[in-house]
């Protein structure tokens, strides 16, 4: 029995790891076309606070619950049902025709990839990103458990998590009543440095409640930054390219968490801590270098419109502003 079991569990993380991978650029993509350019900001915002309430606070609990009551196999269907009734809501949005549907997902990509290069704070902000997940997703889920055993009781590492998402849920919410004023490359890598500034408390502490106050520190900051990383993509990416951009994004995501992982894994046994200052200070030195760097960049007041495929393909020249249809600058 255990032996059929296995490859059914199997399938159904492989299942809901492809639905994860789908709905992440597919959502990002959809927003622009479900509200206006102005309230982007809060649509994101609420958006985060609805995953933080069921992925970080309620979602945990309530499954822990349902799986002393109910048992795994009956908390799986409810999972099951769950996503069916996801995807009927899914299916009654209505939204325009995308600009490029129907192109292979291959050539998609890959012309995201070049609009990605021919723009200077996206590439930056994705490389960014990329090395900040390398460090700091294996602290989270390597690191950080082990420092909760130091603090003498490994069971407060659910308490910790259950507190960054709350932290997460206050970022959202500040995002959606003030986060119109700061839609900006600068104020979004100035979120993530504060952020990224919680692993050196981490890093230098085994008090449970001093690494609870730098994990809600960290929700909010994190959060607030990814409202403004997404809200950007929204307003100056082109239509037709949103979704491939935010494809190349989650793709990059993907690929580097299990790489992560296997690192601190190695690292983590005895030298928790130096993962975790690294996990600190490296994002945050190149985050201080990316405020100096890219110029300013903003999601208020712009609406990028359509590019021709043409026009990434002939190499366009780097840029911080929005393309648009006639190619050229548009601030």
């Amino acid at each position: 029995e255990v032996m059929h079991t296995l490859p059914v569990l199997l399938v159904i993380s492989f299942l809901l790891g492809c639905a994860d991978a789908l709905f992440g650029p597919a959502s990002e993509a959809i927003v622009p076309e479900l509200v206006d350019i102005e309230t982007l900001g809060r649509a994101n915002s609420l958006m985060s606070v609805a995953e933080s309430v069921a992925g970080k606070i309620a979602g945990p609990g309530l499954a822990g619950a349902l799986l002393l009551t109910v048992g795994a196999r009956p908390l799986l269907f409810i999972l099951g049902a769950v996503s069916a009734v996801a995807a009927v809501l899914a299916w009654s949005l209505h939204t325009p025709p995308t600009p490029g549907e129907g192109e292979s997902p291959f050539s998609g990509l890959a012309s995201g990839i070049r609009l990605i290069a021919a723009t200077r704070w996206l590439w930056l902000g994705l490389c960014w990103a990329a090395l900040s997940l390398l460090f700091q997703y294996g602290a989270r889920t390597v690191a950080l458990p082990y420092r909760y055993d130091q603090t003498g009781d490994a069971r407060l590492f659910s308490v910790g998590i259950t507190v960054l998402g709350i932290g997460a849920l206050t970022g959202g919410l500040l995002m959606s009543r003030w986060g119109h004023r700061i839609m900006t490359f600068r104020a979004m890598m100035t979120l993530w440095i504060a952020g990224s500034l919680g692993w050196l408390v981490i890093a230098r502490t085994t008090d449970a409640v001093v690494i609870a106050g730098a994990l809600f520190a960290m929700g909010v900051f994190n959060a607030s930054g990814n409202v403004c990383w997404s809200t950007l993509l929204q307003a100056r990416v082109p239509v037709g390219y949103r979704g491939r951009v935010a494809s190349a994004d989650w793709l990059v995501s993907i690929s580097l968490m299990p790489i992560s992982t296997v690192l601190a894994g190695y690292v983590a046994l005895n030298h928790a801590s130096s993962w975790m200052l690294l996990a600190g200070i490296v994002p945050a030195l190149l985050g201080v270098v990316l405020v100096f760097v890219v110029g300013t960049v903003s999601a208020t007041g712009v609406q990028a419109t359509e590019v021709e495929a043409t026009e990434v393909d002939s190499g366009a020249t780097q840029t911080d502003e929005p393309l648009t249809k006639s190619g050229t600058q548009h601030g």
